[in-house]
């Protein structure tokens, strides 16, 4: 599989899903995507500077005497909900840079949307 089509399946995996996108917080691009119809390049550039805001302010508010394995692995996680839309979003374990995004009209989507992220994100990372 290509990542194109990881991130088609990622984001058909969870019903709701509008948009899965793989992006790079320190370039703020998003570097592919998979998205139902109508989506545009600046909503998608907009979703990479929410990661980017997100993973900051964890960054920057993340205690170094708390790092623990629990903790580090809520850390790479962020999630934002707005009216219509649950976006989440998981950092890569192996670069701190990389990121996962799914998107959903579905409030209560979440759990499922971090599961995906998570799943998607590894296949990415094992080149599958």
């Amino acid at each position: 599989m290509n990542i194109e089509q990881v991130l088609d399946a990622g984001r058909k995996s969870v019903a709701g899903c509008s948009v899965a996108a793989y992006g790079d917080t320190s370039a703020r691009l998003i570097l592919r995507a998979s998205h139902r119809q109508g989506i545009r390049r600046e909503y998608l550039d907009a979703l990479c500077d929410h990661a980017a805001g997100c993973f900051d302010l964890l960054d920057m508010t993340w205690d170094a005497s708390a790092k623990d394995e629990d903790t580090a692995i809520l850390l790479n996680e962020a999630a934002i909900l707005a009216k219509g839309e649950t976006m989440v979003f998981v950092r890569s374990d192996e670069s701190q840079s990389e990121f996962l995004c799914l998107v959903s009209d579905d409030p209560g989507a979440a759990p499922k949307l971090f599961s995906a992220a998570h799943r998607t994100l590894q296949k990415i990372s094992a080149g599958q």
